[in-house]
């Protein structure tokens, strides 16, 4: 599944896009497992390579 980052590329309308994450991320509980994320941080290293 890609990313947010990636959806853009898939809608290719920016604005649709940002509204259709709106759309999902509105009024959602985030969960947070005290834990890193391991995608966060793949991403962050391939990022700095």
């Amino acid at each position: 599944m890609p990313s947010p980052d990636d959806w853009a590329k898939t809608f290719t309308d920016p604005c649709l896009c940002a509204a259709m994450l709106d759309r999902l991320a509105f009024g959602r509980d985030t969960i947070e497992t005290g834990t890193n994320s391991y995608r966060r941080a793949q991403t962050r290293a391939t990022q700095q390579a």
